[in-house]
């Protein structure tokens, strides 16, 4: 039984096939109607006076204020630190104690010294590490 359905069923497929192919295609798209320029011509219309409308709403708009964007402006700051971050650099502090030099042996008062732990900070791939945005204009 399973041999004959395995013979059959390619059968099948071909006659589905070409059952498909059969459809008369006058009644898949219209001859009536609008042509395509007339459609074009009706959503330029309507999208331009949805446009017009809106711009003329939002200039009216007096809620809106420079204050209120400062999130969202591009600022030479802001800009470079979201396209290009770095990964953190710590500094290291590290004590000299006094000491004595040279022939003369004069002598050299305590002091620190911050240096980066890294030689360099390296630049992170995108998404390594969560961007920062400053709300500040300076």
């Amino acid at each position: 039984m399973s041999y004959r359905l395995i013979l059959n069923l390619p059968l099948m497929g071909i006659s589905l096939a070409l059952a498909g192919c059969a459809t008369h295609h006058g009644n898949v798209v219209p001859d009536t109607g609008p042509t395509m320029e007339q459609i074009y011509q009706t959503s330029q219309a309507n999208d331009t006076a949805v446009s017009l409308t809106t711009l003329r709403q939002g200039l009216a708009d007096s809620h809106l204020t420079a204050a209120s964007n400062i999130a969202m402006t591009r600022t030479d700051a802001n800009e470079v630190n979201n396209l290009f971050p770095q990964f953190p650099n710590p500094l290291v502090t590290l004590y000299v104690f006094p000491h004595v030099v040279g022939e003369e042996q004069l002598p050299v008062p305590g002091y620190t010294i911050p240096f980066p732990l890294f030689k360099e900070a390296p630049f992170a791939l995108p998404a390594e590490i969560p961007t920062v945005r400053s709300t500040s204009l300076s």
